[in-house]
């Protein structure tokens, strides 16, 4: 087991894989840092394996946040449009206005129209060719809707939105597994899984067998699993979404690429870190949160209240502390990071973070002494 350690970054916590005792590192992580700490406005840096094109999880307040970092920013996964998960999204823009790039955006309806009627208060009546193009990305019940936002158009849609039926509950990304769950929150609050890439080893014994010799093949074959796993059902099977007929040009030969997946490649899934926050706890939440969670290395997960004040968490919709670390030991989950504290505790926050203790172990928070 990787050795990880805990660090300081941008008022939040980052997280480092050290490698094992023998300075082998484990499966690329998923490095997060919470913008503004525990106890602010919920916003999430995340950094992606093997790419500059990063994320975010909401968009409160980030100004704090560099804006070399916020130019990396590539995709924001939004729970919902409250004040507190929105309000740095205009920085956002504004930190990459001026570039050519797609801003991707998902989140539940009305998303796209929250975000045009954001940016129709600006003027813009100056040259924006080659300015940025924010996307949206609508999460429906069985259709992911995208509207096109480009600056050059002032961001009123230049064409109608596409509509996709949704695989399961897979995002499609290029560098990510993104699943999501829908909670209650008087409104829809999306949840988010992100999980880095597997690593895809050879089986050198079947390779020989199958009287096949290593070549750049294995490199398309190991492409295609990854592809197909990051799109099949629970994430667990690589050969799932690839049809039948998907056939691979292997060492002068032409194979099916299913049964090369099946006969030669061995999976051991990725780096795993989910987002829970603003939900009333239901048994409905509870199983989606836990389904969402399992076995995650991360789980970030509001724990707004203590369980003495647990009937205003029921009456606003939030969780409390007690109730993330039930959920976190249900999911088996690696850490727990408590984040989205009420400031009525701002005397001892700490009390969260023992209440979510009592009933799993690996509890952090950020910010917290």
């Amino acid at each position: 087991m990787a050795q990880r350690t805990w660090n300081r970054g941008l008022g939040g916590i980052t997280i480092e894989d050290r490698g094992n005792a023998a300075g082998e590192r484990d499966l690329p992580m998923i490095g997060f840092e919470l913008v503004n700490g525990s106890v602010g406005d919920p916003c999430v840096y995340i950094q992606v394996p093997f790419t500059r094109a990063n994320a975010m999880l909401d968009c409160g307040l980030n100004v704090s946040v560099p804006a070399g970092k916020l130019l990396r920013v590539a995709d924001v996964f939004v729970s919902h449009a409250h004040i507190d998960h929105m309000i740095g999204f205009d920085w956002l823009v504004r930190a990459n206005l001026t570039h050519d790039k797609v801003l991707n955006v998902y989140g539940p309806a009305p998303l796209a129209e929250q975000v045009q009627s954001r940016l129709r208060a600006y003027t813009w009546n100056l040259d924006t060719r080659a300015w940025v193009t924010i996307v949206c990305h609508e999460i429906g019940d069985d259709a992911i809707t995208t509207t096109r936002l480009p600056c050059e158009n002032r961001f009123v849609p230049g064409e109608p939105p596409r509509v996709r039926p949704l695989a399961e509950d897979v995002i499609p990304h290029p560098h990510l597994r993104v699943r999501f769950a829908r909670l209650e929150h008087r409104i829809t609050s999306v949840a988010y899984s992100l999980q880095a890439p597997p690593r895809m080893n050879v089986d050198a014994a079947a390779l020989a067998e199958a009287g096949l010799a290593p070549g750049p093949w294995l490199r398309e074959l190991k492409s295609r699993a990854a592809l197909s796993l990051r799109m099949s059902p629970g994430g667990r099977c690589p050969e799932a979404g690839l049809p039948d007929d998907d056939r691979i040009d292997a060492d002068g030969r032409t194979l099916p690429t299913k049964q090369l997946i099946r006969d030669l490649l061995s999976v051991k899934e990725g780096f795993k870190l989910v987002y829970v926050t603003d939900t009333l706890y239901t048994p409905e939440t509870r199983e989606s949160i836990v389904d969402l969670a399992r076995n995650a290395d991360v789980f970030l997960c509001e724990g707004m209240f203590l369980t003495r004040d647990a009937d205003t968490a029921r009456s606003v919709y939030h969780l409390t502390a007690q109730q993330a670390g039930q959920l976190a030991a249900q999911a088996d989950v690696g850490e727990l990071v408590l984040f989205h504290f009420s400031g009525r505790y701002a005397d001892d926050y700490g009390a969260l973070v023992r209440e979510a203790r009592r009933e799993f172990p690996r509890v952090r928070a950020c910010g917290i002494d």
